[in-house]
C-alpha cells in the first residue's frame, strides 16, 4: 500500500483511520487501567490476608503462654494445697501427741515441733495465696485482652 501513495508520510489519514486509532488507543488504555486495578486488589488481598495469618499466628502464640501459665500457677496451687493438707494432718497429730501424752520432755517437743510447722503452714498459706493472686491477674488481663477484640 506505501508503494500506491510513494511512501509513509504520503498516505492519507482518512477520518475513519483516525477514529479506529484512536479507540484502539482508548481501548489499549482501558486494559492497562483494568490490569493495574486488578493487579493493586490482588496485592491488597494477599497483604490483607499475611495480615491476618500473622495476627491468627500472634494470638495462637499468646493463647498458648497463657495456658502455659495457667497450668503452671495450677500445679504449683494443687502441690501446695496437698502439702498444707499433709501439713494440718501432722499438725494434729502432734497436737494429740502433746495432749495424750505424760512425758513432759515428748509434751515440749510436740509442741514445739507443732508450733514450726505452723510457721511453715502459715508460709505456705502465703505462698498459695500470692499464686492465686497471680492467676487472677493472669485471668483477668487474658479477659480484657479477649473483651478489646
Amino acid at each position: 500500500m506505501l508503494g500506491t501513495y510513494g511512501g509513509t508520510n504520503k498516505v492519507p489519514l482518512t477520518p475513519t483511520l483516525v477514529a479506529s486509532h484512536i479507540q484502539a488507543h482508548s481501548k489499549y488504555r482501558e486494559r492497562v487501567e483494568r490490569e493495574e486495578k486488578e493487579k493493586a486488589q490482588t496485592e491488597a488481598s494477599i497483604r490483607l490476608e499475611r495480615d491476618l495469618k500473622r495476627k491468627r499466628e500472634a494470638d495462637k502464640e499468646a493463647k498458648a503462654e497463657f495456658d502455659t501459665k495457667l497450668k503452671k500457677y495450677e500445679d504449683e496451687e494443687s502441690k501446695l494445697v496437698n502439702q498444707l493438707k499433709f501439713d494440718e494432718t501432722r499438725l494434729s497429730g502432734l497436737e494429740d501427741t502433746a495432749e495424750k501424752t505424760k512425758i513432759d520432755s515428748e509434751k515440749i517437743s510436740s509442741y514445739k515441733a507443732a508450733k514450726l510447722l505452723r510457721e511453715g503452714m502459715k508460709k505456705t498459706q502465703q505462698t498459695v495465696d500470692k499464686i492465686r493472686c497471680d492467676k487472677l491477674k493472669l485471668v483477668q488481663s487474658q479477659m480484657n485482652k479477649m473483651s478489646k477484640k
